[in-house]
């Protein structure tokens, strides 16, 4: 059975591997990248967000990338493109959409008062 989590380290680059994407990683505020699938998102909008937000997150899925491999070279320059690393995740915008409008509401008003403070 293989572990659930792989942590490597490639050209001194910590890279934290697994099927699921995870909210908090190891290294992630010291610069290490978090790749994953499970997600099926299609086209590159979920990993275009996490780099707008500064997270070294990736959803290497093929459904992700045109049903092609994401190169190391190809990752490398995607996280080049993040201004800013962020290391910690802002929860609201990792908390499951359950379906509840109610709950969709409330989240959506509470991130439009983050974002004025």
């Amino acid at each position: 059975m293989e572990p659930p989590i792989c942590v490597l380290k490639i050209d001194g680059q910590k890279i934290v591997l697994s099927h699921y994407p995870m909210a908090d990683w190891q290294g992630m505020s010291h610069g290490s990248w978090h790749l994953h699938g499970h997600i099926h998102s299609s086209g590159g909008a979920y990993n275009e967000f996490n780099r707008k937000q500064g997270l070294l997150r990736y959803d290497v899925g093929c459904d992700a990338n045109g049903h092609s491999p994401v190169s190391l070279d190809e990752l490398r320059e995607w996280f080049a493109g993040v201004d800013e690393p962020c290391g910690r995740v802002k929860w609201p915008w990792w908390v499951n959409e359950t379906g509840d409008r109610q709950v969709e509401r409330e989240l959506a008003a509470y991130k439009r008062e983050e974002v004025i403070r």
